[in-house]
């Protein structure tokens, strides 16, 4: 699939069967999309050469992994007479079966995962997340995060208002409810619009006006992948897909009261691909910082068995299958409720929501954990982003 396309996917609905390997045949614009990302930044700096995705076998002794190879070449555009050159080369537990690995002689069904969608709403806190990046509000810290960087909410919701952005009544709202929903004691600021772009402009690469700022944030916040994820949960225009529009989007859930349950399937995405090739958009996002700082880098500098590493760490988790049950483990589905990174989910994790009913059903791998594993029945479907279908 070309994600440079105006609408980069057609939305399909898919059976749990053939999930991976409909996520797994994206990986080739995946690879398309880091580039892209990286370039745009920075004047469209990097044009792709070449991307291939070809079959190899790796020994371990008298072990043997069969792995893809991911290659990608590309031209910097600002160098006269650049020749094409290696970005980065990454190898990929090839898919058998449309849900096995086979590494060190066995075979393994990669853990898919129940994430939150983009907009996540939580007691004292809110997220945007996207592919390569997120954007924290802390309400009892007062502070958006950014890249690690931490700047003070008043300052970050009046670059919108000053901006004659529309809807401008719910970010004032919204600017009037945080004192009284999250911290009585605190007090927004009256700062002027030349103190706000002053404050951003001694901070990131920006032009001295608020349009300039906000696109700074833009274009390390949406990729043409996140932007269709978004525009897909929560029915925004897909060209309309911007850090306003969902922001705006996010204090109407707020407001409204509309946030859902953890376990709530609605408020939830079946993840495979995005987890399995995470160790490439860190990187990436990391790369696409020094870009947009006026760094044109040539290379992603990447172990080559970062994949395979991270899928040895985290993705097998509780739920792998060997050749002692292979059978078994592709009957069941299992999926996990929490994050490979988390340790510990909500208590709400071993409930029964009534979304659940002919979706998934819940099973528990230890009594220490309720709820925390869940097998998906087989006929539920999916749409492109992993979204459950027919609520």
């Amino acid at each position: 699939m070309n994600l440079s396309q105006k609408k980069p996917f057609k939305l399909t609905k898919d059976s749990i069967e053939n999930f991976r390997k409909k996520q797994y045949e994206l990986i080739p614009s995946f690879a398309e999309l880091c580039v892209e990302y990286i370039s745009s930044q920075s004047n469209n700096y990097l044009t792709i050469s070449d991307i291939s995705f070809e079959d190899k076998i790796e020994y371990n002794n008298l072990h043997y992994s069969a792995v893809k190879n991911l290659k990608v070449n590309v031209i910097n555009n600002t160098e006269e007479n650049s020749e094409a050159q290696l970005f980065f080369n990454l190898q990929i537990p090839k898919l058998f079966f449309d849900n096995f690995f086979l590494l060190n002689d066995n075979f393994y069904a990669p853990s898919m995962y129940l994430l939150d969608k983009p907009l996540i709403v939580k007691k004292e806190s809110a997220m945007i997340t996207t592919l390569f990046n997120s954007l924290t509000f802390n309400f009892k810290k007062n502070v958006v995060t950014f890249t690690g960087i931490n700047i003070p909410i008043h300052l970050f919701l009046l670059l919108f208002k000053y901006n004659n952005v529309n809807n401008k009544d719910i970010i004032t709202d919204f600017i009037n409810f945080i004192p009284m929903k999250f911290n009585k004691k605190f007090k927004m600021i009256n700062e002027t619009e030349a103190n706000v772009i002053n404050y951003f402009y001694n901070r990131i690469p920006c032009k001295q006006t608020t349009s300039s700022i906000i696109d700074y944030f833009n274009k390390l916040m949406f990729d043409k992948y996140t932007k269709y994820v978004i525009s897909t949960c929560y029915n925004i225009s897909y060209e309309q897909v911007n850090l306003t529009s969902t922001i705006i989007k996010l204090f109407e859930i707020i407001l409204k009261n509309e946030h859902k349950s953890f376990v709530d399937l609605r408020e939830k995405r079946l993840v495979f691909i995005e987890l399995l090739l995470s160790p490439l958009f860190k990187k990436t996002s990391n790369l696409a910082i020094q870009s947009i700082r006026g760094f044109k880098l040539n290379q992603l500098k990447l172990d080559g068995l970062a994949i395979i590493k991270n899928f040895n760490k985290f993705l097998k988790s509780n739920y792998l299958y060997d050749t002692g049950n292979l059978y078994s483990g592709l009957l069941q589905h299992k999926v996990s409720m929490l994050n490979p990174a988390s340790k510990r989910g909500p208590k709400t994790i071993s409930s029964i929501h009534k979304t659940h009913y002919g979706k998934i059903c819940p099973i528990t791998v230890s009594s220490m954990d309720p709820g925390e594993s869940v097998s998906i029945i087989p006929n539920t479907k999916f749409d492109f982003v992993g979204q459950f279908k027919d609520f």
